[in-house]
């Protein structure tokens, strides 16, 4: 067998012809990753309370037309830059519609996109095979198949962070195609760092910026810190964020705050604690699922060939290392965070795959069998405990164990042929079906927010066009989004008397439990609705309910209005 014609030789004598993703290869990972992202991409299951918190701000800014300070329900929520609603917000005007797969639109092309420079980048520096392989073991990765379905930043804040270093790539490291020494690759580098902050802070940028600097002092080439202090670009990246932060500043004070807080609050614990210190060893294994173990065997080649010389391979260690260390030294820890960092085993991975493919080529029949053995086995024992223990629809996650070894099964059958293509098309087949039937037959099943939406359709219908409901105590709420009538919310539950002493008439009210029987015990009320269902954090003093009042007016003056904390949304 010929080790070029699959790229794997990692010389530097490669044609520069070679080192570039063809655009037959572009267009299968395009066509790839649509097909198997944007089925059910709407109708598996509705916005999650952290799907909200970015399509509730893009869906008050068309109304508005305030496109600086993104708000929920009218208050002003700061916790992240606004370009994720930007991007929604586009999306939602492009379709006309505020549908739950126009949302989560923007995240499946960003997902695209991160794959395409990932194959991009590997291509060049490794062949086109592998480029073609990283692109799509890029795509197929567990936390592209979760994130890449969701309206959350961190989809667009991979495919920002791989644009920013990809740009860096171009001009500092080598490959048989050179590299870039365009000035304006600086101007690009800044732009793209723009993005990063404005998707999700400064976080984003400090991490790119401290993996490339790394990275010139440990090629101990001074030279390039000249590109960071580029005077255009640093004014592309500070302009346009003081610019905002400061248009923000006017409308809402608060901001600084609540920046503060989110950047600095985290490392100090003010955000809690999700994982232990060592968090991110098993946390970011899980996410470069099922591609993971073909990592450590691309390392272990790696140590014994001596890549730890190879600007190539230093450059991707140095992207994913400062970062790491910064987030393990935050105390807030959570298993997306890692993602930006995370496109670099790809291409890791792409290699091992392809060294795994070389080698079972070679391998006997008898390591085959096994092979086979162990994999009908595990997905046996697999089946049997999800019947038994398994509450949500366990029949059709044992279905899909099942296709999964019945994929297996054929790619050890293609190894055994000898035939290393089918064999890596029959693995890419096997992760698209696989991903979709769990996202068209499982997900639905986990759907814990639908109650909560199917009540607010309800209420859309029982009240008229045109009348107020007040969300009191429910900040942030993702019933907000799929309310369609003008909203007063009201996070503090002691300011809602003021509006009651002063109502004209009957008030609608959506509100926990345990508000509703503060209100009962004030005055008679008409309870209309209840949540059908509870999330597993709640109890039942916190089941959502929709009620009617009729507030006892006061002595109070006939334009007395809602105090500060409550804000109208039109």
């Amino acid at each position: 067998m010929d080790l070029r014609t699959l790229g794997l030789q990692h010389d530097r004598r490669r044609s520069p012809d070679d080192c570039r993703l063809t655009g037959r290869a572009a267009a299968v990972i395009v066509l790839f990753g649509l097909s198997m992202l944007l089925p059910g991409l709407g109708s598996a299951h509705v916005l999650t309370y952290h799907e909200v918190v970015f399509a509730g701000p893009a869906k008050e800014m068309i109304a508005t037309g305030n496109w600086i300070l993104p708000k929920i329900g009218g208050v002003p929520f700061t916790d992240k830059p606004p370009a994720t609603a930007w991007s929604i917000a586009a999306s939602m005007l492009l379709f006309g519609s505020h549908g739950e797969w126009v949302v989560r639109l923007p995240s499946v092309v960003a997902a695209i996109t991160a794959a395409l420079l990932v194959g991009a980048m590997a291509a060049r520096w490794f062949g086109r095979t592998v480029g073609f392989v990283a692109g799509m073991i890029q795509l197929t990765c567990l936390y592209v198949l979760t994130q890449a379905r969701l309206s959350e930043s961190d989809m667009l804040l991979t495919a920002a962070t791989t644009a920013t270093m990809s740009i860096w790539a171009l001009a500092h490291v080598e490959s048989p195609r050179g590299r870039v020494t365009d000035r304006r690759l600086a101007w690009l580098f800044y732009a793209a760092l723009a993005g990063v902050f404005f998707i999700k802070g400064l976080v984003g940028p400090v991490m790119i910026v401290a993996g490339c600097v790394s990275f010139a002092f440990l090629q101990r080439d001074f030279a390039q810190l000249r590109f960071l202090l580029n005077p255009v670009g640093l004014a592309i990246f500070i302009t346009p964020i003081v610019a905002w932060f400061m248009a923000a500043y006017q409308q809402f004070p608060g901001i600084l705050d609540n920046m503060v807080r989110h950047h600095f609050g985290r490392f100090q614990g003010a955000l809690g604690q999700h994982e232990p210190w060592y968090g991110y060893w098993y946390l970011i294994p899980q996410a470069v699922l099922p591609w993971f173990p073909l990592v450590l065997v691309a390392l272990v080649r790696g140590l014994r060939t001596g890549w730890a010389a190879d600007a190539r391979w230093r450059f991707l260690l140095c992207w994913i290392v400062p970062g790491l260390a910064m987030l393990s030294w935050s105390t807030f820890k959570a298993r997306h965070y890692p993602m930006p960092l995370l496109p670099p085993l790809a291409i890791l991975a792409a290699q091992g795959l392809l060294d795994y493919m070389s080698s079972r080529a070679q391998a006997r029949r008898l390591g085959s069998l096994a092979l086979a053995a162990l994999t009908v086995i595990g997905c046996g024992v697999g089946i049997v405990l999800v019947e038994r223990h398994v509450r949500r629809a366990p029949h059709e996650t044992a279905a899909m164990i099942a296709l999964l070894g019945v994929g297996l099964l054929a790619v050890i059958e293609c190894e055994r042929r000898r035939r290393i293509a089918a064999g890596l098309t029959m693995m890419f087949a096997t992760v698209w079906c696989v991903s979709v039937g769990v996202q068209l037959f499982v997900f639905g099943r986990h759907d814990s927010y639908r109650p909560q939406t199917e009540l607010a359709r309800r209420i859309n219908e029982a009240v008229p066009p045109g009348q107020t409901i007040y969300i009191v105590g429910l900040p942030d709420n993702q019933i907000l989004y799929y309310l369609d009538r003008p909203l007063v919310r009201i996070d503090e539950r002691a300011d809602f008397a003021a509006v009651q002493a002063t109502a004209p008439g009957q008030l609608y009210v959506v509100a926990a439990q345990h508000f509703a029987d503060e209100l009962a015990a004030r005055g008679p009320i008409e309870t209309l609705d209840r949540c059908a269902g509870l999330n597993s954090y709640m109890t039942e003093q916190h089941r959502l309910t929709f009620i009617r009042t009729t507030p006892q007016v006061a002595a109070a003056p006939a334009t007395a209005t809602a105090p500060a904390g409550a804000t109208l949304r039109r």
